[in-house]
């Protein structure tokens, strides 16, 4: 979790501490991890599209920013494939691979927040339509 990115330097550096054992483990815990970005782009594009219908909301710009979940799975997958072939070429890693790893990681960060940055501000509208509507029926 680098939602900032990382340098080239940096990941050589953790690939060399991590060893050839603890790059293997990474591969493992690295095939686990690629359910989460499904259940995450499943999980919250759904709740966001449901909460639009629970207030009646079909505003284009609203269902577009219900995309974000699954633009970031995107950006995670990605990374994580990005991950794998760093992992799996250690001794050819090049800056390239670093840099673009990187970009994912930064890209799928980005999204993820702003998600829940819109998803908030949603609610705060959401909120308000609601409150105005039960006290002027």
């Amino acid at each position: 979790m680098s939602p900032m990115g990382y340098s080239y330097d940096h990941v050589m550096t953790l690939l060399t501490a991590l060893g050839g054992e603890g790059r293997a483990f990474y591969l493992i815990q690295l095939a686990l991890d690629m359910i989460y970005p499904a259940m995450f782009a499943m999980t919250y594009y759904l709740l966001f599209v449901w909460l639009l219908a629970k207030c009646g909301i079909t505003n284009g710009v609203w269902q577009w920013l219900a995309m974000l979940p699954v633009l970031s799975a995107v950006a995670d997958y990605l990374e994580n494939i990005s991950i794998w072939l760093m992992l799996s070429s250690y001794e050819d890693v090049t800056p390239l691979m670093a840099e673009t790893t990187s970009m994912f990681t930064v890209t799928k960060s980005m999204l993820g927040m702003l998600y829940w940055i819109f998803l908030l501000a949603f609610v705060v509208v959401a909120s308000v339509r609601w409150i105005k509507q039960r006290q002027f029926p």
